[in-house]
């Protein structure tokens, strides 16, 4: 089952920051007419109950639609009215006759997407919630854009948080992880944050998820004030206490995965490592919808070299997700020379045994098995050989 965690280390992280191809779409007005005000359509949310299930329902709907890359188009004229969009979408505003956008509020959430450039006003977040931001042109105030972000689904906070509960109690680390990840989504900067953050930590800990406890730990540095370690390990297992320390002593420090100032995501050249590796902690730990997101932000700047290990990369986040056809296109331009060619060729094997065309996977799969016969990629591919 694909799994969707936003806060594994996040990071987030999440939005690609690639300008947006402006999009133009012609609003003709008579001369010397002033524009009419157009009304904007309230998007529909089903009610829906959460249930164990339906958390993972839930987060798989929510990966699909990030990888749909869909795109809500408004104009100016509709701007004084609240815009909507659903999680996940990038929403494109055109015609702003503006070239300054500020932030005035958005929900307390790891990163999001809201520029305005060329005229055209660029929005997307994972995160459910009202985004408001004011346009200016030069140092006089042009109008108030307000973004309502949600999901396709409307549940209740206490659903959601009945699912965390359970699954504490249970010490099940996977249902626990996904439904605190529906949680953060659905109902960003709530007061049971912090909570939440320490329920997982005590659990990944007896899980030995090291990775979790190291990333959830730097993200209640960057957002609170804690008292080191002894807030921390007093919500622990006293068997599983020394263990904790010691990730503490090596030095784990704050990062900006989750910054608390909300502005204008910025890609430079330097943030391909970090967008890149965040990507990678995030595939490991099955959040394919935020390892999408991150090693898109890190194709941005990427040298092309940086680019067929980003195909790979991209290709097994799809691939994970179900998206058969998008990990296709992007593991064929792995190279032969990349390091993770063995593993390509095993995942587009499967694909063409899935499409029915079972000569290009032992094709593919006799290459992984040929050209890396001692690695785990080439034995998989061996055993799945004997299927066909």
């Amino acid at each position: 089952m694909k799994k969707l965690l936003i806060f594994s280390g996040l990071i987030l992280l999440f939005y690609s920051c690639t300008p947006l191809q402006n999009q133009n779409v012609a609003l003709r007005h008579p001369t010397q007419t002033v524009p009419v005000r157009e009304e904007v359509k309230k998007l529909p949310q089903s009610d829906f109950y959460v249930s164990d299930s339906g958390v993972s329902y839930l987060l798989d709907v929510i990966s699909a639609d990030v990888s749909k890359a869909s795109r809500r188009y408004y104009n100016a004229n509709q701007l004084k009215s609240t815009l909507e969009s659903y999680v996940g979408e990038t929403v494109i505003i055109d015609s702003v006759a503006g070239n300054r956008l500020e932030i005035v509020s958005a929900p307390k959430v790891q990163s999001f997407d809201f520029y305005l450039r060329g005229g055209t006003i660029t929005f997307k977040s994972l995160y459910q919630g009202e985004y408001i931001a004011e346009v200016y042109n030069g140092t006089q105030f042009v109008s108030t854009v307000r973004i309502n972000n949600k999901l396709k689904y409307k549940f209740t906070e206490k659903e959601n948080y009945d699912i965390i509960s359970k699954a504490y109690i249970d010490k099940d680390f996977k249902k626990l992880r996904d439904s605190i990840s529906l949680y953060r989504i659905s109902f960003p900067g709530s007061s049971k944050d912090k909570e939440l953050s320490f329920m997982l930590i005590e659990i990944a800990t007896l899980e030995g998820q090291t990775s979790v406890v190291k990333e959830e730990m730097s993200y209640l540095n960057s957002n609170y004030q804690l008292n080191e370690s002894e807030t921390i390990t007093s919500n622990l297992n006293e068997n599983k206490e020394n263990e904790l320390v010691a990730l503490k002593e090596d030095s784990i420090t704050p990062t900006e995965i989750l910054p608390n100032k909300v502005e204008e995501v910025r890609v430079s050249p330097a943030q391909f490592g970090k967008n890149f590796e965040d990507g990678k902690r995030a595939l490991d730990q099955s959040s394919y919808a935020e390892a999408l997101v991150l090693f898109e932000k890190a194709k941005v700047r990427a040298t092309e070299d940086e680019k067929t290990a980003l195909n790979f990369y991209l290709g097994k986040v799809y691939y994970m997700s179900g998206d058969y056809n998008s990990a296709k296109l992007s593991l064929q331009n792995v190279k032969d020379i990349d390091q993770n060619m063995a593993e390509a060729n095993y995942y587009l094997g499967v694909i063409a045994h899935k499409e029915g065309n079972i000569s290009k996977a032992k094709d593919y799969l006799n290459k992984s098995r040929n050209n890396n016969p001692s690695s785990t990629w080439g034995r998989k591919s061996s055993i799945y050989l004997m299927k066909l």
